[in-house]
């Protein structure tokens, strides 16, 4: 029996220290928690987290949120974040892609993407109806038909140039051409049975319209109509990243154009029209005018044609790029050859 009694006594220790091992791994459970990042770039990100994280804590970026989600110990969570808060960010970058719709009702809410031109052949040049008479009451009829065909562009075309100033705001020039498709208009003549055109024989006092009737053949010539409407105008932006939106600060401008040789034309700026609207980072934004302004403004300022058909919006889709990182400088001591260092003793 006393043999056996240093037996119990080790499987005892050893049970009361798995007991503290497993109660200390509970008790440093790994967990989960965004953190916003804003828009900070990778290269400047993960060093730092590297220094703060636990060998088994990780980080995954959450594309366009401005959030990483990080996998560690509660404390390391935290320190993960104050890191982040003390990080030298660079100002990130922001795309702005601009684009017009016509006949776009105030009303409408959440803007639809912006379609892409297309192209309308139609007929330019015809040759017109012919009649062949090949004997007693025989005719040959050759109706009016399209010898020659061009090819015209239907939609939106957007040309904007951008000039960036001092204070960060950005010049952009806008010169939008909406072409639309009408329908047709005929200007053939229809080849009748008999007769000519207005000559309706009359019977017992009662004319009959149908005498003519029905076509041998309508012999149309279509037309296409086409309505343009083009659009020059200035916008001053001033764009300003807030974690994953992009708050824009609009200003109506025009443009006076100088007589003198070699001077610059002269932008006159309307901030008393000034106009924000916050948009989500890849998202499209819309405005139907400029606050303040009167609906005259608006409509000859965005080249809305008829008030009825509605108006002319304009559409605005941000995109937020990471600032390029500063490269790190080289320190004298990198530049210098290595000397050889005094002997130290280090204590920890």
């Amino acid at each position: 029996m006393n043999s056996r009694r240093p037996f119990f006594r080790r499987l005892t220790g050893v049970g009361l220290s798995l007991a503290v091992t497993l109660s200390l791994s509970f008790g440093q459970e790994l967990t989960r928690e965004k953190l916003t990042t804003g828009h900070v770039p990778i290269e400047v990100l993960r060093p730092a987290l590297e220094k703060v994280l636990s060998p088994e804590g990780r980080f995954v970026i959450l594309p366009g949120q401005g959030q990483i989600l990080v996998i560690d110990r509660a404390e390391n969570i935290k320190a993960a974040a104050v890191t982040i808060a003390t990080l030298e960010v660079p100002v990130p970058q922001v795309a702005l892609d601009f684009a017009f719709k016509t006949n776009v009702a105030p009303g409408m809410v959440g803007p639809q993407p912006v379609d892409s031109f297309g192209s309308f052949p139609f007929p330019t040049r015809w040759q017109g109806p012919r009649i062949i008479q090949q004997g007693n009451n025989v005719f040959t009829i050759i109706p009016a038909h399209p010898t020659n065909f061009k090819r015209r562009a239907v939609g939106d075309i957007l040309e904007t140039n951008s000039t960036v100033n001092p204070d960060g705001s950005v010049s952009v020039d806008i010169n939008a051409e909406h072409t639309e498709f009408e329908g047709f208009i005929n200007y053939g003549s229809g080849i009748f049975a008999s007769g000519t055109p207005g000559m309706v024989p009359v019977v017992n006092g009662v004319r009959n319209p149908e005498f003519f009737g029905p076509f041998l053949t309508q012999s149309k010539i279509l037309v296409p109509i086409f309505s343009t409407t083009r659009i020059t105008t200035q916008i001053l932006v001033k764009p300003e990243v807030v974690r994953n939106q992009v708050h824009l600060d609009m200003v109506p401008q025009i443009e006076i154009e100088t007589s003198e040789p070699g001077a610059e034309n002269l932008r006159v700026p309307f901030p008393q029209f000034r106009t924000s609207l916050d948009v989500n980072n890849g998202q499209v934004g819309k405005i139907n005018g400029f606050d303040g302004a009167s609906v005259e403004f608006n409509r000859e300022f965005l080249g809305a044609k008829d008030e009825e058909e509605g108006g002319t919006a304009i559409l605005i889709r941000p995109s937020i790029r990471p600032g390029d990182a500063a490269p790190a400088e080289e320190t004298e001591e990198q530049e210098k050859p290595e000397a050889a260092a005094p002997s130290r003793e280090v204590s920890r």
